[in-house]
């Protein structure tokens, strides 16, 4: 074959193929273009277009209840707390807005160095609040006058210990120790457990809530000559009560520095649950 003959032919088939997007080009409406979403449609043999694939919507359960039970349960879960933060607080007055805060940060810092020495980590000491305030006098008929300035420092140390007698000693040396340094307020204590303890006494407490509400409805249904079709409706509510403290030998700051330790029985932690479900019933 000559080299004439293969151009000839390569030629014819460029311009078949021009021929063919001429075509399907001219087969497009001009409200077609630039419209989103839209395309060349290949047909197949035939000429007919598969349908799309329909999908069935979810079956929905929109059956309700004519008759009512409604029944309440409660559940508890305790443990032995393994920490327990002590609330201090120290105050301090002087002439000066200055030497009321270095006087606090004195104080302060002694506290820090009381804490390190029983074994607190400087991170289980933590600021709440920090007050500087101008103290006023009010004479008759004249303008206030500032007399001296007042500086509150509100402090929590987290104590923790998985004994929980040794968690009440160790909470009673370091009320001690605190007041040793300079703290002139005990604000309160509270003993608590870790966040994971707390979900386990939660899932514990919610569990015999239910329980307690199964039993109850049934119990009330077989009474009632009534058959339980199934829940309605469930709220809960949680309760994390403060386990209260008992304090022994406790002094108070202005007291005699020769005075027994602080001792502190803690009770056990508890978290409650309330349930409140309603069946459905029939009969």
């Amino acid at each position: 074959m000559t080299k004439e003959k293969i151009m000839f032919g390569a030629g014819l088939a460029a311009l078949a193929l021009v021929a063919a997007v001429i075509l399907v080009i001219s087969s497009i409406s001009p409200s077609q273009i630039g419209q989103p979403n839209e395309g060349i449609i290949i047909r197949p043999p035939g000429g007919q277009v598969p349908a799309p694939e329909q999908v069935a919507a979810p079956k929905t359960d929109s059956a309700k209840f004519d008759n009512i039970l409604s029944v309440s349960g409660t559940g508890a879960a305790k443990a032995n707390p393994d920490r327990v933060l002590v609330s201090l607080s120290v105050t301090q007055e002087s002439k000066t807005a200055q030497q009321a805060t270095e006087n606090a940060a004195s104080v302060f810092n002694k506290l820090v160095q009381a804490m390190t020495a029983e074994g607190i980590v400087r991170s289980d000491i933590q600021t709440n609040s920090i007050n500087l305030s101008p103290v006023y006098f009010y004479p008759k008929d004249q303008p206030p006058l500032i007399t001296s300035y007042r500086l509150y420092h509100s402090i929590t140390v987290t104590v923790k210990s998985q004994d929980t007698t040794q968690l009440g000693s160790r909470a009673g040396r370091i009320i001690d120790a605190a007041i040793s340094s300079g703290v002139t307020s005990i604000n309160g204590i509270t003993f608590t457990v870790g966040d994971e303890t707390i979900k386990i006494l939660r899932t514990q407490a919610l569990r015999s809530a239910i329980d307690d509400a199964k039993d109850k409805a049934t119990t009330m249904g077989g009474a009632l000559g009534v058959k339980i079709l199934g829940v309605s409706s469930v709220s809960e509510n949680v309760y994390v009560p403060t386990p209260s403290p008992v304090f022994r030998g406790v002094r108070e700051i202005a007291a005699a520095q020769v005075a027994p330790p602080t001792e502190i029985v803690p009770g056990q932690f508890q978290v409650s649950v309330n349930v409140y479900v309603s069946y459905g019933i029939s009969g």
